[in-house]
């Protein structure tokens, strides 16, 4: 280069941004996926759960692995790892887009414009995984009665679809004690666990980058 000539100086690459409807998506996408594959895991541990109330395996006592094989063999693998999986993924596609996509919108909202500080994380965390958790809740009961199903009411299910089992829930519980059956834990633990994970996550990042430990 020609002497006394200033030489461009590099720009950063620019930092990509998501939309809120892009996150949404991207959150339900994953975990949905996740729960896919590990949907004989959540069926084997609501057996287990419920095996000494209803005497299923004929008074002996089942562990992980054993109430899985016990599954497969009697009910089939197809029993195993497919039943109550459309609504696992119903609510993983609502209640972990509302609650991964509308932390960021929630904790800024809460900010007004001011620092955000790690109590703000935590109430934006406890209020995303609240409302994902009772938006989508009957979808929760539903996989859970779906699992339980040929435990309490035999061979012959109640329920065609999860369609069909909304509609008999709310026709013949209502409301409150149907579809919403069970809300208030399910809603307290999802909202201290989101409020855990992204509140930690979150604040944890950005004191790396103002250290200068990582870039974004």
């Amino acid at each position: 280069p020609e002497a006394g000539m200033q030489q461009p100086s590099p720009t950063a690459p620019k930092k990509p941004t998501f939309s809120t409807g892009f996150n949404l998506l991207a959150g339900g996408l994953s975990c949905a996926s996740v729960s896919a594959l590990l949907n004989f895991n959540d069926h084997t541990k609501v057996r287990l759960q419920i095996q000494g109330a209803h005497g299923i395996t004929r008074g002996k006592h089942l562990g992980y692995v054993g109430m899985a094989r016990h599954i497969a063999v009697n009910e089939g693998w197809r029993a195993l790892f497919l039943r109550g999986m459309t609504p696992s993924i119903i609510r993983e596609m609502t209640y972990s887009s509302v609650r991964m996509g509308l932390y960021d919108p929630i904790r800024n909202a809460l900010a007004s414009d001011g620092p955000i500080g790690l109590g703000t994380k935590i109430l934006a965390g406890l209020l995303s995984g609240g409302l994902g958790s009772a938006f989508v809740y009957p979808a929760d009961l539903i996989k859970v009665r779906f699992q339980a199903e040929h435990v309490v009411h035999g061979a012959q299910p109640r329920y065609r679809h999860t369609w069909h089992a909304l509609n008999e829930i709310y026709r013949r519980e209502g409301l409150r004690f149907g579809p919403y059956r069970g809300v208030e834990p399910t809603v307290v633990r999802a909202a201290f666990l989101t409020s855990a994970q992204l509140a930690t996550y979150d604040h944890a990042k950005h004191a790396l980058i103002e250290h200068g430990w990582v870039t974004e």
